[in-house]
């Protein structure tokens, strides 16, 4: 019968709380992405009686199978992680962390500083990790390893691992800015060329500031949310993108048919608020049924915890929201105040 392995997460810092506890989760996503159970996660400072209190609670009064230390175990006088397992565990279980500075030392020679442990409580499992946000490929695929070990049944498996250093980092976002620029240059010049007879350069330029708007949303929730920003960041901006220009096209097309209609018989202002009525009806229950069909899809992701659509369809359906919003409200309203202050008669000098 499989078991449900469970987890607790202890980080050791006198600075940071829970806001600020990047690493510790981190770890907590890592454990629910992989079907794991976190029952725990607490800051303590870096004081030895805390932090064996700490495990002590972990392992008799929650349990669980595996406890996770993060920082303190390096060699500043305030690290004493390592020396805090030894006071609350019985046994030491040396392979775990020499496999992890092991893998560590093939990338970086500070490796070897760490004095992290791995012992054992009983049954239960302690292991003290690095502070850092992330854990090396290295450090996870030994740990994995290690623990199907100790708990056979479970058949651990690593789902996907995410390494970015800023050097990589750096390339991602060059990539993106350049694709979305890329875009958006390609999208002013098709505006441009097919609405130049009500002026298609201005109506472009007030489309791309409407699409930039869009693009903050989406951004927004990525970062409200910790998505990471991946291939289906670059993904969803440029759906959107195609998906919000359609919007608009929309709208300037019935706007340069009601010019040739009615000609000067209606302001500005009043032929593009017509336009724009003839054509929400058709906008809303285009984006109606696709938020619809994206909302199945995050329900969907969700139950079947496939996390890779989930990050995708959910900044998409808050894109889609902007897009429609933004069509309505900002460029034709932009393009209006524009072409209405141009063609407003200079002010007479005294």
């Amino acid at each position: 019968m499989e078991q449900n392995i469970t987890f607790a997460i202890i980080t050791c810092s006198d600075t940071r709380g829970m806001k600020e506890d990047t690493a510790g989760a981190a770890l907590e996503t890592l454990i629910a992405e992989n079907g794991w159970e976190c029952k725990s996660h607490v800051v303590v400072p870096d004081e030895r009686p805390f932090i064996a209190s700490a495990i002590v609670r972990a392992c008799d009064e929650q349990d669980v199978d595996v406890v996770l230390t993060c920082g303190g175990s390096g060699l500043s006088l305030r690290d004493v992680t390592p020396e805090a397992t030894m006071d609350a565990c019985d046994r030491n279980v040396p392979g775990i962390a020499e496999a992890m500075r092991a893998h560590s030392l093939a990338i970086t020679p500070y490796a070897m500083l760490s004095r992290a442990l791995c012992m054992q409580r009983g049954r239960h499992l302690v292991i003290n990790l690095p502070g850092s946000e992330t854990l090396s490929t290295e450090q996870l695929d030994s740990m994995i390893e290690t623990l199907n070990t100790t708990y056979p049944d479970n058949q651990f498996v690593q789902q996907e691992v995410s390494n970015v250093n800023p050097t990589i980092g750096n390339e991602f976002l060059a990539k993106s800015v350049v694709a979305v620029v890329a875009a958006c240059v390609l999208i002013l010049l098709y505006v441009a060329v097919r609405f130049r007879r009500i002026g298609g350069w201005s109506a472009g330029a007030m489309a791309i500031v409407a699409l930039l708007h869009d693009m903050f949303v989406v951004y927004g929730v990525f970062v409200l949310l910790r998505i990471p920003l991946n291939g289906n960041f670059i993904a969803a901006m440029l759906t959107i993108l195609g998906y919000s220009i359609n919007d608009t096209v929309v709208i300037y097309d019935r706007i340069r048919e009601n010019t040739g209609l009615y000609g000067k018989k209606m302001s500005l202002p009043e032929l593009v608020n017509l336009s724009i009525n003839q054509s929400f009806g058709r906008s809303m229950m285009t984006s109606i049924t696709t938020c619809i069909a994206l909302a199945i899809v995050c329900v969907v992701s969700i139950i079947f915890k496939l996390d890779s659509i989930f990050t995708f369809a959910v900044p998409l359906l808050f894109g889609m929201v902007s897009g429609v919003y933004s069509t309505m409200c900002i460029a034709t309203q932009l393009w209006v105040s524009y072409k209405t202050r141009k063609a407003a008669p200079a002010p007479k000098k005294a």
